[in-house]
């Protein structure tokens, strides 16, 4: 007798993050209910939806938290997604789940997150992601060979401003936003670089902006990790304040909570605008950072995992 076989299928949506109309921000796909699910199949559910990064909500593996979170590429799982989060977060507003104002806590590899799901007017919510704390220290990395994977020269960058990574993301500062959005970096050469100082993002910004109500604009490329250009990027954009906080360009309140907005994707005519909160505590030090905007569901279907 041939034996039986239980087919399975999950719920998936496609959710454009940090974006107030579709075809904007960065998408990202989500999974609900991924009980069950090993490693290697919520990697090739990832794959299959297309996203540079796919969700997935599982239960609390402990008692401080409302459920654990991970975050796979169409190649391996990584620590922390940003856009994925947030979308996440939409979706859990938008099916009902739960209803603005409420705060969950999230299980993951960077340790707990908090998310708030604020009340929105238009939007089912908008959702406030906690990211890890940022760490910034000096990059050893040359200038001159820096320049050379993006494909400028060494005088676009600021002269004032540290170049510094943050975990495996390099921070990069230009003079001029005209410079920044006519970057077309080598990318070969850069992934190249990135393997020889360990990193796996170049995070290149200006504070000269597009909009007046901005603060800086930024654009994020990581080809070692296959992503050649991300549109959006939470995990950059969190620590991209703090790291103009620490620089004295932006200025912050002790105990008091500050909010910047920051662009990035308008390259890929993907625009996307994050507001971030940086909280400080009475000695001036930062003590919580969160990122958020808008998101619109542009895609939910079943997948066959089984």
């Amino acid at each position: 007798m041939t034996a039986m076989t239980t087919e399975r299928w999950v719920n998936f949506w496609l959710v454009d993050a940090f974006a107030s109309e579709p075809f904007q921000g960065n998408p990202a796909g989500v999974v609900l209910e991924a009980e069950g699910l090993e490693a290697e199949t919520m990697r090739l559910v990832a794959r299959e939806v297309g996203a540079s990064e796919t969700a997935f909500l599982l239960p609390a593996g402990e008692e401080a938290a409302d459920f654990t979170l991970r975050w796979f590429t169409s190649t391996c799982e990584v620590p922390f997604c940003g856009h994925a989060t947030l979308a996440t977060a939409h979706i859990l507003a938008e099916t009902g789940r739960y209803r603005p104002p409420t705060e969950l806590t999230f299980s993951t590899r960077r340790g707990l997150l908090r998310i708030r799901l604020c009340p929105s007017g238009e939007a089912p919510c908008i959702p406030m992601v906690q990211t890890p704390a940022a760490h910034f220290e000096p990059c050893p990395i040359p200038p001159g060979e820096l320049a050379a994977a993006l494909l400028t020269s060494p005088e676009q960058l600021h002269p004032d401003l540290p170049l510094l990574k943050d975990d495996t993301h390099l921070f990069v500062p230009f003079r001029r936003l005209e410079a920044l959005l006519n970057l077309g970096p080598d990318f070969r050469l850069l992934s190249r670089l990135g393997l020889e100082y360990e990193l796996t993002g170049f995070a290149c910004f200006t504070t000269e902006t597009l909009e007046p109500t901005s603060h800086w604009h930024l654009r994020f490329f990581a080809p070692a990790a296959g992503i050649n250009e991300d549109p959006v990027t939470g995990a950059a954009q969190g620590p991209m304040a703090v790291y103009l906080l620490e620089q004295g360009v932006l200025s912050g309140q002790a105990g008091q909570t500050g909010s910047w907005v920051g662009e990035q994707g308008d390259a890929l005519q993907r625009p996307g605008r994050v507001q971030v909160e940086v909280s400080l505590d009475e000695a001036g030090h930062v003590r919580q950072v969160y990122i958020g905007g808008p998101a619109v569901t542009v895609l939910q279907g079943r997948l066959r995992v089984g």
